[in-house]
């Protein structure tokens, strides 16, 4: 955070994740602000626990596919996979 109480995700991707990607080579938001804002989500939803996904809302997931970079949901859905859902498979763009 900066001195005026807001995340400064320059800092976060050099000092802490040490990526600077973007999620979109277009107008993409660095990789680092789209994992703050699902964080923030899961936050505001009570998901704390993997357990606490079963009481998932569709209303989570549209707030998930509003992140910049996020619209398609197939990193929704990955995370789903690493939460545990093996109904689900990885989908690849080649």
């Amino acid at each position: 955070m900066n001195m005026f109480g807001q995340t400064d995700y320059n800092e976060l991707a050099t000092s802490i994740f040490r990526n600077k990607q973007r999620t979109s080579s277009v107008s993409g938001v660095l990789k680092v602000e789209a994992i703050v804002h699902f964080l923030k989500e899961l936050s505001n939803k009570g998901i704390n626990y993997f357990q606490d996904l079963e009481n998932i809302s569709t209303n989570f997931e549209s707030k998930i596919k509003e992140i910049k970079g996020q619209k398609s949901g197939i990193s929704l859905q990955y995370f789903y996979m690493l939460a545990g859902n093996d109904r689900l498979i990885k989908s690849d763009r080649m």
